[in-house]
């Protein structure tokens, strides 16, 4: 089989169509060269070139020949250098996993910002609850996954890359929908509130429990999504406490309201990743992240 350095080697002659010119532009003495070109000859079992004393001419199997090498050292240049890229982290292919409302403000901006450090790289996004997102990310199956809850393994390392306040939705025919100001909690006393599912969404369950920890509520049906929560809370089936950045679905029928006390109960997201993961990719992922975290905003000002 033919070798890159004879097709090299044929490509250059087949240019300059003289063995002095074409190995200096080669890099080597004409010697060299002409056993390339005779090995190559030899390989493909008919000649290149038709030559004398006086001048070097390409055959007709020789021109038709130099087409196809130049393809194939074009594919193979292509390929390196994609090889290369894969190499270094800036082509390739990364694999995340998602929570439809948890990451839906945040992964245009990751995706943009990916484009800019790493602009070969193809994403590859699976939605899926957080217990599936874990047992993928321990299985290889994703490289990162976003989760509000940071599981206590040694095998992974996580980031803070969101935090937001926890906010009132209201039915617009409710009569807390009234007033524009935030609620205190207190006048969530007696109200019917949605709750969360405690095995399903254990983490919002926890976060809203302790935020109705002083008053009375009417606790409502367990439900698992956000958005699901958001249509009950649109036919006025009850009163839910979520993230702020639900406020951005756009959903009819439902008003937003801050929460006064219980500043301190943030929701969060955190980016986790497996230690040990080689993807190249992860270096310009992991500079996202970072980047995600120093960006942290401060809390928003309901509308």
């Amino acid at each position: 089989m033919f070798t890159f350095d004879q097709l090299r080697s044929f490509v250059v002659l087949a240019e300059e169509l003289h063995f002095s010119r074409a190995a200096d532009k080669l890099n080597m003495t004409q010697p060299p060269l002409s056993r390339q070109i005779q090995k190559l000859e030899a390989e493909l079992g008919f000649t290149l070139f038709d030559r004398n004393n006086k001048s070097v001419q390409l055959t007709a199997a020789g021109s038709a020949f130099r087409s196809e090498a130049e393809k194939i050292l074009s594919i193979a240049e292509a390929s390196r250098a994609m090889a290369q890229r894969i190499a270094d982290g800036s082509a390739g292919e990364i694999k995340i996993g998602i929570t439809a409302t948890g990451i839906m403000e945040l992964l245009g901006e990751i995706l943009a910002r990916l484009d800019v450090h790493a602009p070969g790289v193809a994403v590859d996004i699976a939605e899926m609850v957080t217990k599936d997102q874990i047992a993928a990310l321990l299985r290889g199956s994703v490289d990162i996954a976003f989760v509000r809850e940071v599981p206590l393994s040694a095998e992974l390392d996580s980031l803070l890359v969101r935090q937001e306040p926890l906010v009132a939705a209201i039915s617009n025919r409710h009569r807390l929908a009234v007033t524009s100001r935030e609620l205190s909690v207190t006048e969530l006393e007696g109200e019917h509130v949605l709750t969360y599912s405690p095995v399903d969404a254990h983490y919002f369950r926890a976060l809203v429990d302790s935020v109705l920890s002083e008053v009375a509520t009417r606790p409502s049906q367990q439900i698992t999504q956000v958005h699901s929560m958001l249509s009950l809370v649109a036919a006025n089936k009850g009163i839910a406490l979520v993230p702020f950045s639900a406020s951005k679905l756009g959903m009819p029928g439902v008003v937003f309201r801050g929460i006064r006390e219980h500043k301190e109960a943030k929701v969060r997201l955190h980016a986790v990743w497996r230690a040990d993961n080689s993807n190249p990719v992860m270096g310009a992922a992991a500079r996202v992240l970072r980047e995600l975290h120093s960006a942290i905003p401060a809390e928003p000002i309901m509308s």
